[in-house]
């Protein structure tokens, strides 16, 4: 949550968003897999973990909720941070952000 701009203007940083991807069995980790599970541990979690439980509803890929638009500053652009890093390009641009 250090990373994420709604919770430094709070000053509410401790916490995390863990995304969980399984293999799909024809495409793999493509789009960064399935999203199977999800873990959310801050302040006003009841903004995040919606999303995540729409996207294992619909059996939808992880790279997903980081093509979704959110909104900004917002607590729920942790979740876009934690997808983002299940890609390569994604992982180097939120380690520089800090």
């Amino acid at each position: 949550m250090s990373r994420v701009d709604r919770a430094r203007i709070e000053e509410r940083t401790v916490g995390f968003v863990k995304l969980v991807t399984a293999r799909r069995r024809v495409l793999g980790r493509v789009g960064g897999g399935e999203l199977v599970g999800a873990r959310t541990v801050a302040p006003r979690v009841g903004e995040l973990i919606h999303e995540c439980a729409l996207a294992m509803q619909t059996r939808c890929f992880a790279g997903r909720l980081t093509q979704t638009i959110h909104a900004y500053p917002a607590m729920s652009m942790a979740v876009e941070q934690a997808g983002a890093q299940l890609f390569p390009l994604g992982r180097q641009l939120v380690e520089n952000d800090q």
